[in-house]
C-alpha cells in the first residue's frame, strides 16, 4: 500500500513539474505544449476597463497560440468592464470569470467549445454576451 501512495505522489509531482508560467504584457500564461498556452491571470492594477486577451504570444523564440482561459484566471476581479476573447481560444475553464461583478460585456468566439462550471457565476453586471 505504501508503494502505491509513493508512486501516486511521484506521478502527481511529475505532472506539475512540466508546467511553465511566464508573465508577459501584464498577463500570466502557462505554456501547455510547444505551441499552445493558457491565460492564468493578469496584473489587476494595469489591466482595467476593457480587456483584450491576445490570440498568441512569442516567448524564447517560440510562438504559442492561446487556447485556454485557465481556471480562476480572472476570478473576483471587479475592475474589468469588458473582455474580448480571441478566436484561438477553445476552452474557458471553471471559475474563469467568477465574481467579476464589474464585467458588463463579453465577446466569446465560435471557436469556444467548452465553458466550465461557474465560469461566469457572480458576474452580476453582465448584460451583453456576443458570440
Amino acid at each position: 500500500m505504501k508503494r502505491f501512495f509513493t508512486l501516486a505522489a511521484l506521478c502527481i509531482a511529475l505532472s506539475y513539474a512540466g508546467a511553465q508560467y511566464i508573465i508577459m504584457g501584464g498577463f500570466k500564461y502557462q505554456l501547455i505544449s510547444r505551441t499552445t498556452a493558457a491565460v492564468y491571470g493578469f496584473n489587476k492594477t494595469t489591466n482595467t476597463g476593457a480587456v483584450t486577451i491576445l490570440g498568441g504570444i512569442t516567448y524564447n523564440g517560440g510562438r504559442y497560440s492561446v487556447k485556454e482561459i485557465g481556471d480562476s484566471a480572472f476570478c473576483n476581479y471587479t475592475g474589468m468592464t469588458s473582455v474580448t476573447i480571441p478566436s484561438s481560444v477553445t476552452n474557458i475553464w471553471h471559475d474563469a470569470f467568477r465574481g467579476c461583478s464589474g464585467l458588463t460585456s463579453v465577446i466569446i468566439p465560435s471557436s469556444v467549445t467548452d465553458i466550465g462550471i461557474w465560469a461566469f457565476n457572480g458576474c452580476t453586471g453582465l448584460t451583453k454576451i456576443t458570440a
